[in-house]
């Protein structure tokens, strides 16, 4: 629709807004340039690719709302086991599951868990078969209530969180709100949120292939993901990264998120 807003704009309507740069391909620039006044983004590796494409992009830094810290009230239902949560919502091409399954069936040991949150059916046979290979992985599908999904994360030790591409990386917010430390890739942007040894643990993440929009597509070491999993096996270095975890809420408080869109409106 960037004729229908390019002629708002046209009529002094003042146009803001932002896309999510793993669907802005290059032949939106032009188009997006003339319709919006301002195009900001969340995070750095976005704001440098739309510099690339000609685009000015003023960044407004994601933050952890308020209403997530309540959560972290919550606490692991069996202390003395390891539980690893995967957030994996639509199972999508940018989710790298088989990876993740892979990697956790080297973690040795009766006490680790993992569970494997997704939103849709989709890969439901590749799931069933990585739950019957090892009866420690729990995939729950049922899309849950707000309330429910943000407990059930909660509950766990460690946010497991590779990825092909983020848009965002929700999660990694999360994450921190429920001081959780996070496994991940050590690519943009899970690495602007992650900080490897401070508040999880990065992982190698090999280039393979592009998304649709163009940006590059990263799959993690089967090898490293499942050497980071092992590693927290150890609750002293679980605790440390959780604290590393509860410290960046510090430099990801949701006023710095306000500020920044209130200087993106001011006249």
């Amino acid at each position: 629709e960037f004729a229908a807003i390019e002629a708002l704009r046209n009529t002094g309507v003042r146009t803001i807004g932002r896309f999510v740069w793993e669907q802005f391909a290059s032949e939106h620039a032009e188009p997006a340039k003339r319709a919006f006044e301002v195009i900001y983004s969340l995070t750095e590796c976005e704001r440098e690719r739309y510099a690339k494409l000609g685009i000015s992009s003023p960044r407004v830094p994601w933050g952890i709302h308020p209403e997530l810290l309540a959560y972290a009230q919550v606490r692991p239902t069996t202390p003395d086991d390891l539980r690893l949560f995967y957030p994996a919502g639509f199972l999508s091409k940018r989710k790298p599951v088989p990876q993740v399954l892979r990697a956790f069936r080297r973690v040795p040991g009766d006490r680790a868990r993992l569970v494997v949150k997704g939103q849709v059916e989709r890969k439901q046979d590749l799931l069933d078969r990585g739950a019957r290979r090892d009866p420690r992985v729990e995939v729950v599908l049922e899309d849950l209530p707000t309330d429910e999904h943000l407990r059930l994360f909660a509950s766990a030790d460690v946010c497991i969180a590779p990825s092909r591409w983020e848009g965002l990386g929700l999660h990694l917010y999360e994450s921190m709100a429920l001081g959780l430390p996070v496994i991940t890739n050590d690519n943009p942007p899970m690495n602007e949120v992650i900080r490897d040894g401070e508040n999880g643990l990065l992982v190698r993440g090999r280039r393979r292939g592009r998304a649709r929009s163009g940006i590059p597509a990263y799959v993690p070491s089967v090898r490293d993901l499942a050497s980071a999993m092992r590693r927290t096996l150890d609750p002293a270095l679980r605790e440390e990264l959780a604290a590393g975890a509860r410290e960046a809420r510090e430099r990801l408080r949701w006023d710095r998120t306000v500020a920044a869109y209130g200087n993106l409106v001011q006249p």
